[in-house]
This record gives C-alpha cells, sequence and structure tokens, in this order.
C-alpha cells in the first residue's frame, strides 16, 4: 500500500512539476531582463521558388511598417557613432546623430544600414526632429560641411499628416537615392 501511495504521489508530481517551471518562467519578477536580439543575426532564409523578397516589392516604403521591415534588412553594425548633440527646446531637444559608414556600400544598403541604426536608436518614436547624418570618415564629420554619405530624418509637416520621414544615400549636394513619406 506505501509503495502504491508513493507512487501516486511521485505521479502527481511529474504532472504538475511543469505547469510549475513554466509559471516561475513566465512571472514578472524575473532579476534579469530578456536577452536582447542580436542586430546581425541574419535574416531567415528564403523559399529559393520566391525570386523578391516582400520588402522589395514594398520598396520605397509608403507607412511605418513597411519602413521598420526595410529597416530590418539593414545592418545597423555597419554604422559607427562619431558624434552626438542635442539641441533645442528643453521640452523637445533636437537629437542629431554623426554617423560614419563604409564607403564601399551601395546606395540601398546605405538607406537600410541608416534605416537600421535610426530604429535600433528608438529614434522612430522621437518626433522632435530627430537626425542621424552619415559620413564617410570621422574627418568629413568633423569638418562640418554637411553629410557625405547620407541621412535619415524626421521632420514637421504642414498641412497634412504631422510628421515626414525622409531618407538619404549620397551627400547632400549629391544625392545618390531618397524616399519619404508623411505619416
Amino acid at each position: 500500500m506505501i509503495t502504491k501511495k508513493l507512487t501516486l504521489r511521485i505521479l502527481r508530481l511529474a504532472a504538475i512539476a511543469p505547469a510549475i517551471v513554466i509559471a516561475g518562467c513566465n512571472s514578472s519578477t524575473s532579476t534579469q531582463p530578456p536577452a536582447p536580439r542580436s542586430s546581425t543575426q541574419p535574416p531567415a532564409p528564403q523559399s529559393s521558388a520566391k525570386t523578391s523578397s516582400p520588402v522589395a516589392a514594398v520598396f520605397p516604403p509608403a507607412s511605418l511598417t513597411a519602413f521598420r521591415a526595410f529597416a530590418a534588412t539593414g545592418d545597423a553594425a555597419q554604422v559607427t557613432q562619431v558624434g552626438f548633440t542635442n539641441e533645442g527646446l528643453p521640452s523637445c531637444p533636437d537629437p542629431t546623430y554623426d554617423v560614419t559608414i563604409p564607403r564601399s556600400l551601395g546606395v540601398r544598403a546605405v538607406e537600410a544600414d541608416l534605416s537600421a541604426f535610426f530604429v535600433q536608436a528608438g529614434l522612430l518614436g522621437n518626433q522632435c526632429s530627430p537626425v542621424v547624418f552619415a559620413f564617410h570618415s570621422k574627418a568629413q564629420a568633423d569638418a562640418g560641411n554637411g553629410y557625405t554619405a547620407g541621412r535619415v530624418i524626421i521632420t514637421t509637416n504642414s498641412p497634412g499628416p504631422p510628421w515626414n520621414l525622409e531618407v538619404d544615400a549620397g551627400g547632400d549636394t549629391s544625392p545618390a537615392g531618397s524616399f519619404n513619406f508623411n505619416f
């Protein structure tokens, strides 16, 4: 009889143990934050039967959702921050990032990588005219003669939707590619 009772207890514990473990894992009292997703993680492999990705079908992005999808194709690790200023009103400062990006990147890669940096820096939700100016070298950034590799900027828009997001590749005097949309 003791053996039967002990066996029943073990079976009950075995049945509820996974529920206890799962409940403990989902608890909001965890002392460690969830691990961040790697920005260098490669995208999921696409089916070989597909000739174009869904992002390519919506380029250039015309909405925030499409912009986030496009930014997800970029590699923010290609972008190196070399300067930062925060000017403007105290209630709405204008964050400005100076970054460098490799000269070897093509137009679409520059646009995607700068977009990825913009999103990962949390600037997409900031409507205080955030801007990322990209250069090919720190010396160009320090010269202050305008961006040489690209930019991403949110500006106010009137009339119509309140904001405009613009992504440019190339220099301010020699544009190579650009897209923008209102939101």
